[in-house]
């Protein structure tokens, strides 16, 4: 398999699928990056230390601070405590919470990311429409009726920000 491919495949994985945690993999925030395919990471119990990027995701995916991650730790690591075995996406957090395997530690982002806080709905659910968002509405058609009123109105108005701009201009020299 060629390097474009592998590529091709790892990004297509990354945003198509949905993972959940295996037995030893834990969940980690990453902190930094001192170099060398090394990310510094939180993991679920407040324990910091050091995970490597496999090379399957280097130059391919690109990781930055408070990303989260799924690692495998390593028993023999000494410095690198981890290895990094996945990078989550948004979607992919939402799904662990709503599978209820993410960690506590973490709920503060994970609810920060939901479509209610996006929007700005409340925690008591008061919504505006249960099925449809307001952003998948189609535009309604009875604005075109108010463009040809408002035509008229908008060629005073960009004479009057034209004469605003000319009168900015004096304020500079």
């Amino acid at each position: 398999m060629s390097l474009t491919t592998k590529k091709r495949f790892v990004m297509k994985q990354a945003k198509s699928e949905l993972f959940l945690p295996k037995e030893n993999e834990k969940i980690a925030c990453v902190l930094g990056s001192p170099g060398r395919n090394l990310h510094e990471v939180e993991d679920e119990l407040g324990e910091k230390y050091l995970a490597s990027m496999p090379r399957k995701f280097r130059e391919t995916i690109y990781i930055k601070r408070g990303n989260f991650l799924f690692v495998t730790p390593i028993e023999e690591g000494v410095k690198v405590k981890a290895e990094i075995t996945q990078i989550l996406d948004d979607e992919n957090i939402l799904y662990l919470r709503e599978r209820r395997a993410w960690p506590e530690r973490f709920e503060i982002y994970a609810s920060s990311i939901t479509r209610e806080a996006k929007r700005g709905v409340s925690a008591n659910g008061i919504r505006k429409h249960d099925v449809i968002d307001d952003d998948m509405l189609p535009s309604s058609d009875t604005d075109e009726g108010t463009e040809e009123e408002s035509e008229d109105g908008t060629d005073e108005e960009n004479e009057e920000n034209i004469n605003d701009l000319v009168d900015l201009t004096g304020f500079f020299f």
